[in-house]
């Protein structure tokens, strides 16, 4: 009896496993059209279905153990890659070894508000959605760039992230290199990557006189310095559910205070529950502290 039973299961596995394919079928052809995805050829279409298809089973999965998650999951244009074309840094070109796991406080919390987003503000553009990788900290160097443009003058305008990237390759630090270049171009006047720097085919409409680094991880500076302008911060990205992440606030114990492997912009903060979140320009809440 034991034995029919497992046969039983078995056979309802399988056939399980046929539906979701196909199921995944239509997914993919409605992820292709939504967000116009094109490849080379048959088999580099046929290898990021493939992906689709386990990035896809791995949400259902973490749904499925997890449901009482603070956070939603769903589908987004980086279905189609897996985890390690998403980050910025290699192994060989780390970011940093090691971080503290919470943030300090070494100086007085002044009155600030209880929260703060710059895109109610108008003053961040929207979420890149082109190529990804290496050229992560170019967006977001650019990023904060044209907020802090738009902070100051209060206009916002796209700058040339493929600029940067032709001309702050890593491991150069893209603040300095973007500062000797006398700041960023309009992404008019530099539309497209050249595979080589060409700094003077454009003029610069934004740039900044300061570089404010902080040593070691400490909230009520993050905090203080967040209202004066977005924040550039550097981040592990390989905690479950952070690259198909919806909504709702990500704290999850998966994200290891070790490598770190991307970059993001923050541009906000609020509370809950006694822990400042922080929100960064991908709609992503990240709980920091107690």
């Amino acid at each position: 009896m034991l034995m029919k039973i497992k046969c039983f299961n078995l056979i309802l596995f399988v056939a399980l496993f046929g539906v979701v394919i196909n199921d995944l079928s239509t997914e993919w052809n409605e992820f292709k059209r939504k967000y116009n995805k094109q490849y080379a050829n048959i088999n580099e279409e046929n290898e990021r279905q493939q992906i689709f298809i386990e990035n896809i089973n791995e949400m259902y999965s973490y749904q499925q153990n997890h449901p009482y998650a603070t956070f939603t999951l769903g589908i987004n244009h980086l279905f189609d890659r897996r985890r390690q074309e998403l980050t910025s840094i290699t192994p060989k070109n780390p970011l940093k070894s090691r971080v503290p796991s919470s943030f300090k406080s070494s100086i007085e919390r002044k009155d600030l508000p209880k929260s703060l987003d710059w895109r109610d503000k108008k003053v961040i553009t929207e979420v890149y959605h082109g190529e990804l990788g290496v050229i992560v900290t170019a967006i977001v160097s650019t990023e904060l760039v044209e907020s802090l443009h738009a902070i100051e003058t209060g206009e916002l305008i796209d700058g040339s992230i493929p600029q940067v990237f032709d001309c702050c390759p890593q491991p150069i630090d893209a603040f300095d290199c973007i500062q000797n270049m006398s700041g960023v171009c309009r992404k008019i006047d530099y539309p497209e990557k050249l595979g080589r720097c060409e700094p003077n085919i454009c003029k610069p409409f934004a740039t900044f006189d300061i570089i404010k680094r902080m040593n070691e991880t400490d909230e009520n500076q993050m905090l203080e310095w967040i209202q004066d302008s977005t924040l550039w911060a550097e981040i592990n990205a390989d905690g479950k559910g952070f690259s198909s992440y919806k909504g709702g606030i990500y704290d999850e114990p998966s994200c290891t205070e070790g490598f770190l492997d991307n970059i993001v912009q923050i541009v906000g903060y609020g509370s809950e529950n006694g822990k400042i979140i922080v929100l960064l320009n991908r709609t992503i809440f990240l709980c920091i502290s107690n």
